[in-house]
């Protein structure tokens, strides 16, 4: 899935530099209209990506967690990585930029994985303990 976005981000450049936009602003920029029919794709993904997610927890793959919040930390992961591939020249001219976004999405997934040493956390809901 990170795959085919990163490509999608690629080649349809315009669209996803609307998504883009859409999610650094701090305001709503775009009539209700479009904010809704953006927020459905949105949704779609994200049900995509739960589903996902809950699969794996249900097949003892991931450990448990709410599937939901870690579909958001998913995309705002992959989502947020991607811009900096404009720093190829500069921040990022030792590295590899698709080698880095490979690797933040490996270390997620790793985190999903259930280990003995994350077995007992629980994701917190209370802000307060981050």
């Amino acid at each position: 899935m990170a795959d085919a976005y990163y490509r999608f981000s690629e080649t349809h450049k315009n669209y996803f530099d609307v998504i883009h936009y859409f999610l650094s602003t701090t305001d709503v920029v775009f009539s209700p209209a479009v904010k809704q029919q953006i927020d459905r794709h949105g949704q779609r993904i994200l049900k995509r990506v739960e589903a996902l997610i809950a699969a794996g927890v249900a097949a003892g793959r991931f450990r448990p967690v709410p599937a939901r919040r870690y579909a958001l930390l998913f995309w705002g992961l992959i989502h947020g990585l991607i811009p900096f591939r404009k720093m190829r020249a500069t921040l990022l001219a030792a590295d590899s930029h698709r080698a880095l976004y490979d690797e933040a999405v490996g270390n997620f997934i790793t985190g999903l994985k259930y280990t003995t040493a994350v077995a007992n956390h629980r994701p917190s809901d209370n802000r307060e303990e981050r």
